[in-house]
């Protein structure tokens, strides 16, 4: 059974993401918010057109839209299995808070089981999926799993796919939100991945600024963008690109000296 079939179901339970509070029993630990997993590359998407802007700006727009596009799309999947399953309400049994949902549709079948067991600090949250379409089944599939504290600001989150019989473990995260403006995230792959492992993004906004900081391992480029989300006005940095010089544009995309 290939991904694409889990993808094509699930995408109708699409609604939000999220997971985190009190390390107690007494109350539900909140949904983190989908906002913390997404990376803010409108500026890239400008209403320029990009053979209009400079070759900095060009050079940098297809380097990070593609990627964070590549990100979004990781992160449809287990946004629509969260969302759907917190829509119930939760109960505490077993040590754990679970939400515990069910829905089919014809022969096709999907059962969310969606779990956050206090630690200390935090907690620890797994997402289990089972699914059937009357000529393959899956059951109680770990999607994926996280360590969240403060509220759900922080912590960690790692995805995995089916692949046969076998579970595969896809992509990791880390992110930390200190202020509605001021967020760190970053995605790896892990290092036994059959393609780009070791490769990592890191995203942060601070203020109007944004940067994008892009490791290729085998490939051995790097690559370092940096935006303000309101003017414009940026930068690209990359190992194999300028010499490696920084290289900047204005308000209006055009390349310019770097002030520094």
């Amino acid at each position: 059974m290939t991904a694409m079939k889990y993808v094509a179901f699930f995408a109708s339970l699409l609604f939000i993401c999220a997971c985190d509070s009190a390390n107690n029993g007494d109350d539900a630990p909140p949904v983190y918010l989908e906002s913390m997993f997404e990376v803010d590359a409108d500026v890239f998407q400008s209403a320029t057109p990009k053979s209009a802007a400079g070759i900095h700006f060009g050079t940098a727009a297809l380097r990070v839209w593609p990627v964070s596009l590549v990100l979004t799309a990781n992160l449809i999947l287990p946004a629509a299995v969260t969302h759907a399953a917190t829509q119930v309400e939760p109960v505490f049994e077993d040590g754990a808070w679970r939400w515990s949902t069910s829905t089919s549709n014809g022969q096709q079948s999907v059962a969310l089981n969606l779990s956050a067991t206090p630690a200390s600090p935090g907690h620890d949250w797994s997402m289990l999926v089972s699914y059937s379409d009357g000529a393959n089944q899956i059951t109680d599939f770990e999607l994926f799993t996280a360590h969240t504290e403060n509220n759900g600001t922080e912590g960690n989150w790692h995805l995995f796919i089916p692949n046969g019989d076998e579970s595969r473990h896809v992509l990791d995260a880390e992110f930390n939100k200190d202020s509605e403006t001021d967020k760190q995230l970053s995605f790896s792959i892990p290092d036994d991945a059959a393609q780009n492992a070791g490769d990592s993004v890191t995203y942060t906004e601070d203020g109007d600024i944004r940067t994008f900081t892009w490791v290729q391992v085998d490939a051995e480029i790097d690559t370092y963008v940096e935006w303000d989300d309101v003017t414009g006005v940026g930068s690209i940095t990359a190992s194999n690109y300028n010499s490696g010089l920084k290289a900047c544009w204005d308000v209006n995309l055009d390349d310019i000296v770097c002030a520094n």
